[in-house]
């Protein structure tokens, strides 16, 4: 995170360079016992002998701040964010290390690495590629309280699990939290085993939608301390508060799971949810490398929703009621985004933006009397756009909007308790088209309880006729039964047999279910003929002689 990195210490890894007559910088490193050659100008040059070993990145950046001519010189944080990224590429090419003084902390987040299925740099895909907005939010308010915190992302990192034992040894955390969902839960139930194993004296805490949906099985089948369930920004706050945690202490956490001493299974009451989310500051992207993801202008303006599709855990770990930010709140913190990190592209990571219409004019309204020269997409529900709001989001920068559609068959979009039609989706696709938004998505699913081969024959069918009306990509999962929705605790009264309880295989393109009409291999067989067809439509199959 960009904290750590202002306070680090580089240190040059070669002794074998020297100063051309054009002051530039000849350096030979033996990395990974290649002999390589870098030339490095006059500024560059500068900064890597300054990596010493004594100097962190900021008395760096003070240095070479200094240096320059007073008349000139652009500011002193533009310096040091220009140091951050250059040190970072002397590492990345193996000229320098960074090493880190030792510094005490009282809580660890962490996002534990992703399913083993998917490839290892998935957090270099565009669309998976986003900061951690809610252990972000939970540092911001710890940090505000004077608990000392840090956050780190395993999966923008692409670390393994293994690697949390140099983090205990540099940070000796006394609570390690642990976000994870059902996907990465088994990471996270890796990652939290080694620390029990070598840091027993550690509290383990389990936070995200996986442990809140099914608190007694992660409490008996792993070794995590305490389950936090729903929301978790007061939660963490009030264990951080009550170190160190006993039995007295944890009975007074609204929030929490957790097994006696006598061996009692403990639900404490639940945590109602934040009704006033103005009452929470943004999160600090100060506490994350915020240019490691692509979707660095990524933003939550509400929580909750109150739709009740059949295959979703949104309401269950959020809520039905959808709690909103208030325009200026929002507003403050993409003006903030936008001077302090030069970030001009906003992705709205609420499950339904478009919920509200008044709100969403409201929005819209905010940027263009700001001057906000910025653009930004959505999520959205097709009953809930027409053309004008369509073209009044255009107008203020929207750019990119997703409606989930799921099937093209109207009475399967019943059955799942979608609420829209298919009507309402040529509308709204159409009138995203028209007002100029370039980038279209419409997301559909296969597997539903009542799917059949002819009613996915339709899907594929609607999927393609809205590509006519202007859809621009439109991806393909299977229905995965996901702890904390309907289709995974009612299973049986649809129909659905769920076949596999490897967590790690939940996703969404791995069938793990098998319903009244279509068995687990015909339901595979469909999906891969389903994935030809609409990647040939969009040009996306590649293929290889």
């Amino acid at each position: 995170m960009l904290i750590d990195l202002y306070e680090s210490i580089p240190r040059r890894l070669s002794d074998l360079w020297r100063i051309s007559p054009q002051e530039r910088a000849l350096i030979f490193s033996d990395a990974l016992m290649r002999i390589q050659s870098y030339l490095l100008n006059h500024v560059a040059s500068h900064i890597w002998y300054l990596c010493d070993g004594q100097r962190t990145v900021r008395e760096i950046a003070n240095t070479v701040f200094r240096s320059l001519d007073v008349r000139d010189r652009p500011s002193e944080d533009l310096i040091l964010s220009d140091i951050v990224s250059f040190v970072v590429s002397l590492g990345e090419s193996h000229l320098i290390e960074l090493g880190y003084p030792a510094k005490k902390i009282d809580v660890l987040l962490v996002s534990p690495p992703n399913s083993h299925y998917y490839h290892r740099e998935i957090n270099r895909v565009p669309e998976n590629s986003s900061p951690p907005l809610g252990l972000c939010s939970i540092a911001t308010i710890l940090r505000q309280n004077g608990i000392a915190v840090h956050l780190e992302d395993f999966q923008a990192a692409e670390k393994d699990c293994d690697q949390i034992v140099p983090l205990i040894e540099r940070y000796c955390p006394r609570i390690v939290g642990i976000s994870a969902t059902t996907t990465s839960y088994f990471q996270a139930k890796k990652m939290a085993g080694i620390i029990r194993k070598y840091y027993p004296e550690i509290k383990l805490v389990l936070g995200g939608i996986h442990g809140s949906s099914l608190p007694e099985d992660v409490l008996r089948n792993s070794v995590f301390d305490i389950v936090a369930r729903g929301e978790g920004e007061y939660t963490m706050l009030e264990l951080a508060q009550s170190m160190p945690l006993d039995e007295k202490s944890l009975a007074a956490v609204s929030g929490i799971s957790y097994i006696s001493a006598s061996g009692d299974m403990c639900h404490n009451e639940a945590r109602p949810f934040i009704s006033d989310l103005d009452s929470l500051s943004p999160p600090d992207k100060a506490l994350i490398d915020l240019y490691r993801y692509h979707q660095k202008g990524a933003i939550l303006t509400g929580r909750g929703c109150p739709n009740q599709c059949i295959f979703c855990s949104c309401s269950a770990f959020c809520g039905a009621r959808y709690r909103s930010r208030s325009t200026g709140h929002i507003l403050r913190e993409v003006i903030d985004t936008v001077h302090r990190y030069g970030i001009h592209e906003f992705e709205i990571h609420d499950d339904t933006f478009t919920i509200t219409r008044d709100r969403v004019v409201s929005f819209c309204d905010a940027i263009l009397e700001a001057g906000l020269d910025i653009t930004w997409g959505c999520q959205s529900r097709a009953s809930t756009i027409d053309a004008d709001l369509a073209k009044m989001m255009y107008g203020s920068g929207c750019r990119s909007i997703q409606f989930g559609v799921e099937s093209g068959n109207q009475r399967i979009l019943n059955s799942i308790k979608k609420g829209i039609t298919l009507e309402q989706v040529e509308t709204a696709v159409s009138a995203a088209r028209n007002a100029g938004i370039p980038q279209i998505i419409c997301t559909f699913m296969i597997g539903h309880p009542e799917d059949t081969r002819e009613t996915i024959h339709d899907t594929v069918d609607f999927a393609l006729h809205l590509h006519d009306l202007g859809l621009t990509v439109s991806p393909f999962t299977v229905l995965t039964p996901l702890p904390g929705t309907e289709v995974f605790h009612r299973a049986a009264d649809y129909g659905l047999k769920i076949i596999d309880d490897d967590w790690e295989r939940y996703t969404f393109s791995k069938v793990n279910i098998e319903t009244k009409y279509l068995k687990a291999e015909e339901i595979n067989e469909i999906y891969f003929e389903t994935l030809e067809k609409i990647l040939s439509r969009e040009g996306r199959l590649r293929e290889t002689e």
